[in-house]
């Protein structure tokens, strides 16, 4: 449906300028002066966002890791009507219990992440050592000497790494108990889950061995307290964007089983969420979580960006969900979901040179974007077909859910020197100079009509002359 009322949103107004210096006889022509779009209701590929597809070790033990990735299978993850972008990496690490990783492991590591980037997917990455419920862990120099090792594969691969779950220890990483200490149970807080001082040293390694633009998840909110020094008290929403949450209980309860326990817990992820990634699992199908309605509800007050869709115990969820009349929004708007809905043009007052341009931009997702990623305006000259890319300010992470405020950034773009005629494009490609040629990796909006699939380019319909 076409919508016609300028409104809220996140608006984007930049000049268009000729070369500085003494005024050119260069005049500008602009048409048209102002484009509405239709907001698209299609489900479409996106990357860091949106339902995952867990690659877990055999079951079960600490010896059997899962078959290498196939980029034939991952593609057809692609394709699926959920377009799953994402993929949970288990990576077992369960036969180096007691000395360090061999490179026949690093190379496998390596081999399953370049698959990943072959095939256009992003990689949800959980380090773990039992797969099981066993609670198996190394002892802390092990995995502080194993962090050392997967620190370079970590770096050298963060264009296709969307986020990293702590893991390490619990059954599953998991993080819910610990042969070795690295969880306790707080009984003076109702006996649940807290980080020991191992465990803190442990989490806080791997986050430092991350690139910096990349997030790490914990089990419980409660973690990211015991890591930050926090209590019920003192923590404060959004004063930390690098560690966001795993919940692999999602909704069993009113309290997600044990996710949410301690005073302050539920009411500080709901805020804190805006500004980190949410993932996890649905838990086993029950009363709660069959709810469909009320399982959307929770996904919009937990800013979700992922949910895995392949968890075997949940399979009656995914089939209560599917039969649901919610099962198209959920898929929508599971992470971001940005939508242009107008570009207004106007002539800069005494300067027939420069011209402004205002970008109207709402998120439909249940979350704002995860990663850092660069917004360009294309110019592509009609008769030449050559282009021209300006890097532009606009952050697209500061586009927030369901968001009405306005923001302005004003840029001023040189255009090419000399007469042409020029289409007007915006393109938002992966940070990563590795793969920001790729169309996979590529932001769509969620507006009908823009988007290009050769190029990743939204072309708006608009045109400058220069003459």
């Amino acid at each position: 449906m076409r919508r016609h009322v300028w409104w809220g949103g996140l608006a984007l107004t930049f000049l268009v300028a000729a070369p500085a210096g003494p005024k050119p006889a260069l005049t500008l022509s602009v048409s048209p002066s102002a484009a509405q779009y239709e907001e698209s209701l299609d489900i479409f590929p996106n990357p860091e966002r949106g339902w995952f597809w867990p690659i877990d070790p055999e079951c079960c033990g600490i010896d059997r890791p899962h078959a290498p990735l196939e980029v034939s299978r991952l593609k057809r993850l692609r394709g699926r009507p959920e377009a799953i972008t994402l993929v949970r990496d288990g990576v077992l690490l369960g036969r180096h219990m007691h000395g360090p990783i061999s490179r026949q492991t690093l190379n496998r590591i390596q081999a399953d992440w370049d698959a990943a980037r072959r095939a256009g997917m992003k990689v949800i990455v959980r380090f773990l050592y039992d797969w099981s419920l066993n609670n198996r862990d190394p002892e802390e120099a092990i995995i502080e000497g194993h962090l050392d090792q997967l620190a370079p594969l970590l770096t050298a691969n963060e264009d296709v790494i969307a986020v990293v779950e702590a893991g390490l220890f619990g059954g599953s990483g998991e993080g819910n108990r610990s042969d070795r200490g690295y969880v306790y149970y707080d009984q003076g807080r109702g006996g649940w889950q807290r980080l020991s001082e191992a465990g803190i040293r442990i989490y806080g390694k791997l986050l430092s061995r991350l690139p910096p633009s990349r997030q790490m998840l914990v089990r419980y909110p409660r973690f990211k307290w015991d890591l930050l020094g926090w209590s019920a008290a003192t923590a404060i929403p959004g004063a930390d964007r690098r560690i966001g949450y795993y919940n692999d209980g999602w909704f069993g309860d009113g309290r997600h089983f044990a996710f949410f326990q301690l005073a302050n817990e539920r009411s500080f992820t709901e805020q804190d969420s805006r500004n980190v990634m949410v993932g996890g699992e649905p838990s086993m199908a029950t009363a709660t979580n069959l709810d469909a309605a009320a399982s959307l509800q929770e996904m919009i007050k937990l800013h979700q960006t992922t949910l895995s869709l392949n968890q075997t115990d949940a399979l009656p969820v995914y089939e209560r969900w599917r039969a649901s009349p919610h099962w198209d929004d959920m898929t929508r708007r599971l992470g971001y979901r940005i939508v242009l809905k107008k570009v207004l043009v106007e002539p800069v007052a005494g300067n027939p040179g420069e011209v402004r341009l205002t970008a109207q931009l709402v998120n439909r997702g249940f979350a704002g974007l995860v990663n850092p990623r660069p917004s360009v305006l294309v110019l592509r000259n009609r008769e030449t077909g050559s282009m021209s890319r300006i890097p532009l300010r606009l952050d697209l992470r500061q586009v927030a859910p369901n968001s009405e405020s306005v923001l302005s950034a004003v840029e001023h773009v040189q255009l090419p020197t000399g007469p042409a005629t020029y289409d007007v494009g915006l393109h938002f490609p992966d940070a990563s100079p590795r793969i920001a040629h790729r169309v996979e990796y590529a932001l769509r909006l969620a507006s009908e009509g823009l988007w290009d699939p050769a190029t990743g380019i939204h072309w708006l319909g608009i045109e400058i002359g220069s003459r």
